[in-house]
């Protein structure tokens, strides 16, 4: 799961593409986040035991919402074995206009009924950064160190329904839970960027979370009458 760090509102994707130099900042932000072999920003994949089974690479994508208030999307990844069992995922991300984070709903699919274990990631750098681990109120946050003149990259994971466990590893800031064939696994990931001027502190960026996660837990509802 990657990150494109911008200071514009705008759509950015398809002209920075163009335009192939998007690892340089040129004057809306620039792609300087590392993934690496990793979950990155918030991915999910399977356990076996304690190790990570990352799927290969999605095959088929629908575009289900491409509006100035909205967009949503399918990724569908082919067959991997985890441990002994072939699995199938469908991700389906839906980002709203002005928010952090996207929401994500992961529809593993497998034969047998007992749970299958997965582990939501994000990338931990070598220097020192702020780490929220708060499994009461389901986030995982990262505000991470500087990187050069590039600035700093805060991420994050939002939980509504509790998990087992958060943690940190040699590479991860890991929350280990448990999904099933029956509904999607169900949770927010996100970032910011300091030099986007939004926000600009770890202070700032894991209260825009708790405000966050209680909203989640707490919409708002309208009633017409």
């Amino acid at each position: 799961m990657d990150v494109w760090a911008k200071r514009t509102s705008a759509l950015v994707v398809n002209k920075w593409y163009k335009l192939n130099n998007y690892h340089k900042d040129n004057g809306e932000g620039l792609d300087y986040y590392h993934v690496g072999y990793t979950l990155g920003a918030g991915n999910i994949a399977p356990m076996n035991a304690d190790t990570i089974v990352y799927p290969k690479n999605y095959r088929q994508y629908k575009v289900l919402d491409s509006g100035p208030l909205r967009i949503s999307f399918e990724l569908s990844y082919e067959s991997w074995n985890v441990g002994a069992v072939p699995v199938t995922v469908t991700k389906r991300f839906t980002l709203d206009a002005g928010s952090q984070l996207n929401k994500v709903e992961a529809q593993f699919n497998y034969n047998g009924s007992t749970e299958l274990p997965v582990a939501i990631g994000i990338i931990r750098r070598n220097e020192p950064g702020s780490i929220v681990l708060n499994e009461k109120a389901g986030i995982m946050a990262y505000w991470e160190p500087q990187h050069g003149e590039d600035g700093i990259i805060g991420t994050a994971c939002i939980f509504p329904t509790p998990v087992k466990q958060m943690r940190t590893d040699k590479w991860h800031l890991l929350t280990v839970s448990s999904a099933n064939s029956s509904a999607p696994f169900v949770y927010y990931n996100g970032a910011a960027w300091n030099k986007a001027g939004a926000i600009t502190s770890d202070a700032q960026w894991f209260a825009y979370l708790q405000d966050y996660a209680a909203k989640i837990k707490s919409p708002v509802r309208i009633e017409v009458k």
